[in-house]
């Protein structure tokens, strides 16, 4: 199939297949309706607030410590409420360890999107709290 790119006042997210050797957590794709959903394993968010500051918003990806050879993306989820018709709405950027809640033209100056490659990067924890991270 390979890739499949969805255009959003954000930038553009890729939600094609995943590179060989990882699986997808969720389902990745486009839900369209008053409340567009997409899902993307491929496309990080960056957005500059109104204070100059930014948030990235990555996938996650996490290795089994049962079986390493499993490598699962979790995908970042944008989800868009498009309230009274207006084109200007609330967004909301998450991925399983972190959401945020803005709304467009109030809370953020700006947003992109950038190509995620996937790795496996080892959790660097003193405790373990059984996260999955690792």
């Amino acid at each position: 199939m390979g890739s499949t790119y969805v255009h959003t006042p954000f930038g553009i997210f890729d939600i094609g297949d995943i590179p060989k050797g990882f699986v997808s957590g969720e389902r990745t794709g486009i839900t369209l309706g008053k409340t567009v959903i997409i899902k993307s394993c491929l496309t990080k968010v960056i957005i500059t607030k109104a204070d100059g500051s930014e948030e990235e918003i990555s996938p996650i990806v996490v290795e089994s410590c049962m079986n390493p050879e499993i490598k699962t993306i979790m995908p970042v989820t944008v989800v868009s409420d498009y309230k009274n018709k207006s084109v200007r709405h609330t967004v909301t950027v998450s991925n399983p360890y972190k959401s945020l809640v803005v709304e467009i033209d109030k809370d953020i100056v700006g947003a992109r999107t950038e190509k995620f490659i996937p790795s496996v990067k080892r959790a660097d924890c003193a405790q373990c709290n059984n996260c999955g991270r690792c």
